[in-house]
């Protein structure tokens, strides 16, 4: 809901990090906007079917990169199924993730061959660098250092390759900092994007920190849970084909690893680099695990890593594969097998026990934008035309379906110097006093944090508004009187 409303923020005429914050590079707004003002507004819906075309589009490039390097078609297109297949139903959502990894693809199709590209090679592959760091920052960085590798090791013509290779990324980055200047918001675009990641993304106490994959074990207990419960045919299948999958991703990144470890050590005991492709495959492995560090080392980004790091490995071998043993061919093949098995078969869970009816095909929003807050919104004499709300912690799900938003932030937690600290909170304060929003929802479990004196949000909802009740997973705040509404309870 965050990428898709700050999306819809673009097409109502804000501009990005001037008139709203998130650290997620504009690539994902860019991307979705021109969508939203065809499809007449932001919808999940909209935004679903646009990201799974961008995987079905990461796909065939894929597929074509690992052929262009020796790969036969029959394996290009099994591992390049992986993706879609394997990964991409763990957040099947238009994330910048996503696109990020079609430019990864799109970069991989250009540079397949690096000493025989000419020169329009290496402007794609510019291009597709400068897409990358558009959606993320971590793959743009990621991607240049390939690009540069590849340059210094293989390109034939240097200057020319490096000339070019710059004017793509020029390309990309170049009309949008430009824009960002003209709008007055280049330097939120930096404080944002940049420096706050940087400092507050992972930093100890907010909900980013944590230890590596601290989450797989209750991913896995709720698998044998449900596995130890005497289920039915479909919740077993559920089950076993979740640890297939689990296991077999954790394997996968377990052999990348240890072949970036095993090359690493054979350049440093050997004082030489490996051919290019390698060359550039274990340095982008280390580098995108210590920016992983920085940030979330959840599963799901594990999963996000996959999308990068295995396209990168299967091209930097496929010239070595015909040399490969049998044993180890064997393996990999057959752990492609269980990625694809494992993952058709777990990420289509939903449908061993339901079959979707042609509007859950058509209305993604229908289950959201019906829920009980949505439809008290959207009755009359609720709200007027020209009434803005404010929700938080996440106010999108509400955005989308009721009215615009009154602050400049779609995702907002309570005082926490970690992550929102107080100078965002009087900021929020702020476009509260003066956007005055008819309506202020809170979660229940944070209504007692968002109304911490110490904040100076509290001290605008306690003197500006009276509680209404609790309806659903909100508390309902509304400005000066007001009677409760129906449904809610005090």
């Amino acid at each position: 809901f965050i990428v898709v409303y700050d999306a819809q923020r673009l097409v109502e005429g804000q501009v990005p990090y001037r008139d709203f914050f998130n650290f997620i590079p504009p690539g994902v707004f860019l991307f979705l906007a021109p969508l939203f003002r065809v499809t007449g507004g932001a919808t999940l819906t909209a935004g679903r079917y646009a990201s799974a075309g961008a995987i079905v589009g990461a796909f065939l490039l894929l597929a074509w990169a690992f052929r262009r390097r020796g790969w036969s078609w029959a394996l290009a297109a099994s591992w390049a199924a992986v993706v879609p297949v394997a990964l991409y139903g763990f957040w099947a959502i238009p994330s910048h993730h996503w696109l990020g990894a079609a430019c990864v693809a799109g970069f991989l199709v250009a540079m397949a061959q690096p000493g025989e590209s000419g020169g329009k090679a290496w402007l794609f592959a510019g291009v597709a660098v400068g897409l990358a760091g558009l959606f993320v920052q971590t793959l743009g960085v990621a991607i240049l250092a390939v690009l540069i590798t590849l340059l210094l090791l293989a390109a034939p013509r240097k200057g020319q390759a490096a000339a070019l290779g710059v004017s793509g990324v020029l390309a990309v980055f170049g009309p949008v900092l430009a824009g960002l200047w003209a709008w007055g918001a280049l330097g939120p675009f930096f404080k944002d994007v940049i420096l706050w990641p940087a400092r507050n993304y992972s930093r100890e106490g907010n909900e980013n920190a944590g230890a590596a994959l601290q989450d797989l074990p209750w991913r896995l207990g709720d698998l044998w849970t449900a596995l130890a419960a005497k289920p039915s045919l479909g919740q077993a299948v559920t089950s076993l084909s979740g640890f297939l999958l689990y296991g077999g991703l954790v394997l996968a990144g377990s052999a990348i690893l240890s072949i970036a470890a095993a090359s690493l050590g054979r350049m440093i005991a050997s004082r030489r680099l490996k051919d290019p492709w390698t060359t550039a495959a274990t340095l982008v492995t280390f580098l995108l695990l210590g920016l992983g560090a920085r940030g979330s080392a959840n599963w799901l980004h594990l999963v996000f890593l996959l999308a990068v790091l295995g396209p990168l490995w299967i091209v930097a071998l496929g010239t070595s594969w015909a040399v490969w043993k049998r044993g180890p061919r064997v393996l990999v093949i057959a752990l492609t097998g269980v990625l694809l098995a494992g993952g058709a078969l777990f990420h289509m869970r939903g449908l061993w026990s339901h079959c979707p009816e042609g509007w859950e095909w058509r209305d993604v929003d229908r289950p959201i934008r019906e829920q009980a807050v949505n439809r008290f919104l959207r009755s009359p004499g609720v709200l007027t035309p020209g009434d803005t709300i404010a929700a938080f912690p996440e106010g999108g799900e509400v955005y989308l379906y009721s009215a615009p938003a009154a602050v400049g932030y779609t995702y907002f937690l309570p005082l926490n110097r970690h992550y929102n600290s107080l100078e965002d909170h009087r900021a929020v304060a702020r476009q509260i006093r003066v956007n005055r929003p008819k309506w202020i929802l809170l979660t229940p479990g944070m209504e007692r944090a968002y109304l911490d004196p110490a904040s100076p949000i509290a001290t605008e909802i306690l003197m500006g508004y009276q509680r209404q009740g609790v309806m659903e997973n909100a508390v309902l705040y509304k400005r000066k009187t007001g009677i409760a509404p129906e449904g809610t309870e005090p």
